[in-house]
C-alpha cells in the first residue's frame, strides 16, 4: 500500500487535471500495469493518454454511465466514480492473489484521485468567476462613470435652459417654482439612477472580496499540503 501513502501525498501538490492524470498513470507504472485515466464533469470528458483505441473510451463511459464503481471482463479493470473512471488493460487474472491486490490498490486510488480532482475543478470554476466578476466590475464602473458625467451635463443643461425661460417668458413665481420643481423632479430621477448602479456596483465588489477570500483559502490549503 506505500502506493497509495505515496500517491495520496503526491496529489496534494498537483495544481492542474493533467498533472493528476499523469502521476495517475505513474502508479500503473509502478503496479506494472498499463491503463488510461478518464476525467469527466458533464459533457467535459477528458482521456489520458489521448490517443487510446476507440473500444477503450466506450469501456470508461459504459462504466461510468452503469453507475457501478468496479467492471471487470477479462483482463480489462474498470474503477468508476463520478468524476473518475480507471481503466486497466492488463489485469492478472491468472494470478488470484495480485489481481485481489491490485484491486484494493486500485479502489483507493481512484478514490484519492476523485477527491483531489473535485478540489481542483472547484479552484478552476473560482478562478474563473473571479475574472468574470472582475470584468462585470470594470463594466459597472465605467456604466458609474459615464451616469455620473451624463448627470452632469443633463443637470446643466436643464438649470441653463430653465433660467433663460423664467427671464424670457416673463413667468411668475408661481410658474418659476412650478418650472424649478420639474428641475428638482429630473434631478431626483437622475439621482436615484446613479444610486441604483452604485448600489449594484458594490454588491459586485463585496461579492468580488468574497470569491478572493475563498481563494486566499484554497491557496493556504495547497501551501500547507505541499510543505507536508
Amino acid at each position: 500500500m506505500s502506493v497509495v501513502a505515496l500517491f495520496a501525498k503526491q496529489s496534494q501538490s498537483v495544481i492542474d487535471i493533467s498533472r493528476l492524470a499523469q502521476l495517475t498513470l505513474s502508479c500503473f507504472k509502478d503496479l506494472n500495469v498499463d491503463g488510461v485515466v478518464q476525467f469527466a464533469f458533464a459533457d467535459d470528458i477528458s482521456v489520458y493518454p489521448s490517443d487510446v483505441p476507440e473500444v477503450y473510451k466506450h469501456l470508461l463511459n459504459s462504466a461510468r454511465t452503469a453507475g457501478s464503481h468496479t467492471f471487470s471482463h477479462g483482463r480489462f479493470l474498470v474503477f468508476s466514480f463520478t468524476h473518475v473512471q480507471l481503466l486497466i488493460t492488463d489485469a492478472p487474472v491468472d494470478d488470484v492473489e495480485r489481481y485481489s491486490r491490485l484491486h484494493d490498490i486500485l479502489a483507493s486510488l481512484a478514490s484519492i484521485a476523485e477527491a483531489r480532482l473535485k478540489t481542483l475543478k472547484v479552484n478552476t470554476l473560482l478562478k474563473e468567476q473571479q475574472a468574470n466578476t472582475r470584468m462585470v466590475m470594470m463594466l459597472l464602473e465605467m456604466a458609474s462613470r459615464d451616469n455620473r458625467n451624463a448627470v452632469k451635463t443633463i443637470m446643466t443643461e436643464l438649470s441653463t435652459s430653465l433660467r433663460e425661460m423664467t427671464t424670457s417668458l416673463n413667468l411668475t413665481s408661481a410658474q418659476e417654482h412650478a418650472m424649478m420643481g420639474i428641475s428638482e423632479g429630473a434631478l431626483e430621477s437622475l439621482e436615484s439612477l446613479c444610486e441604483a448602479t452604485s448600489a449594484v456596483e458594490e454588491h459586485f465588489r463585496g461579492l468580488s472580496a468574497q470569491l478572493d477570500t475563498a481563494a486566499n483559502l484554497f491557496h493556504v490549503s495547497e501551501s500547507k499540503a505541499a510543505q507536508r
